[in-house]
């Protein structure tokens, strides 16, 4: 269910895949060919595709329609920093219809991104802690557009949540396929395990990839139903079988996108931006000649060993938990916090229209999936 191109963060020969068009998550994977994952019509409709000019993402509209939430390595340069190219090229389209943006007419929205927020101190050379930015759009999207409040509870992890992303697809035993990337929206069920916290001293994690505060990233992992690819259960005892052909797990181009719980009144409210993925095997070189696991006490339990993360079961994927950045939030809808970048000049706005002979296909495939 990715959109995104594969980059990773490298050190001590580990990779963590970011999951963006360019960046560190990729596509909804499914359970098997069975499952039909496609978002229908009209729903999940603030969960946009976010373009970039170079590249693409996921994100969601905030609530008052003027606020996208997403992932900050969607707009990073290779060097880790904030890629200035991004300003004045990126746009949210929110895919109403859900067509395909190749060969369909979807009915969307395209609005132009004004101004960036990216987490202070966040800084893609050395960490992915803070994987959070918002785009504010240049004009609020209309009442067709679904707006979302964030979830500020703390009680997330054993809690099934619903994931929604743009990004490629594939099924759990092969991982995913960027051939198979349409623009639509897919969604799908996990559960959250765990904090990224439980690996510090019981794997080969390197120090560097642990955040400062340890609690900000919420983990999971790709159930086959099979105890042997039950990655949280094999390394860590966390035992949880998955949820059937309803499990998932996050590819490239979903970067940036939700992770949902439901409030009491069965409200989506955002708990995670989708950020990364990882296998518990990696290699030890840019040749993947050497693969080494990542817990060398223990199985392996990804069921396709390639040295990288490829969303294939038993595999990790991981969320920047909202909770944590609840305040800032906050603060920058209510406009308390200077932009990262802003566009100088007023941008051009696209309306709804109907996407026929605009040439959709040859804008895609010419970007990069993060």
């Amino acid at each position: 269910m990715s959109i995104l191109n594969k980059s990773s963060i490298t050190g001590a020969g580990l990779a963590l895949t970011i999951l963006g068009t360019g960046g560190t998550a990729h596509a909804i994977v499914v359970y098997d060919e069975s499952v039909n994952a496609l978002v229908e019509p009209f729903d999940f409709t603030g969960v946009a595709f976010l373009e970039t000019g170079s590249s693409f993402c996921s994100g969601s509209l905030l609530t008052g329609g003027l606020h996208i939430l997403t992932a900050a390595h969607c707009f990073m340069n290779q060097n880790g920093q904030f890629d200035l190219n991004v300003v004045g090229q990126t746009r949210a389209i929110f895919n109403l219809s859900n067509e395909s943006l190749f060969t369909n007419q979807p009915i969307f929205e395209a609005i132009a991104v004004s101004d960036f927020f990216i987490f202070p101190g966040f800084d893609l050379r050395f960490s992915i802690e803070g994987d959070l930015a918002i785009l504010k759009l240049s004009k609020p999207a209309s009442s067709r557009i679904d707006q979302y409040d964030i979830y500020r509870k703390t009680d997330e992890i054993a809690q099934n949540f619903t994931i929604v992303g743009y990004g490629d697809t594939g099924i759990g035993s092969e991982g995913f396929d960027p051939e198979l990337f349409d623009g639509r929206k897919r969604f799908g069920q996990n559960q959250f395990d765990a904090f990224i916290d439980v690996f510090q001293g019981a794997s080969q994690l390197p120090e560097e990839y642990f955040p400062k505060n340890t609690t900000s990233q919420l983990l999971f992992d790709f159930d086959n139903g099979n105890p042997e690819n039950d990655a949280f259960g094999v390394h860590f005892g966390i035992h949880d079988l998955g949820l059937g052909n309803q499990e998932v797990s996050p590819g490239p181009g979903d970067s940036g996108g939700p992770s949902f719980l439901l409030d009491d009144e069965g409200n989506k409210l955002i708990a995670g931006i989708t950020s990364f993925g990882f296998s518990d095997v990696w290699d030890t070189d840019e040749d993947r000649i050497i693969d080494i696991p990542l817990f060398p006490d223990n199985p392996i339990t990804d069921v396709v060993i390639e040295g990288v993360a490829n969303a294939s079961f038993g595999e990790f994927a991981g969320v920047t938990r909202v909770s944590t950045y609840a305040s800032f939030i906050d603060d920058v809808v209510a406009g308390k916090v200077r932009p990262t970048a802003s566009v100088p000049e007023p941008s051009s706005i696209l309306g709804t229209f109907i996407l026929g002979t605009w040439g959709a296909s040859t804008l895609l495939r010419r970007k990069n999936k993060q």
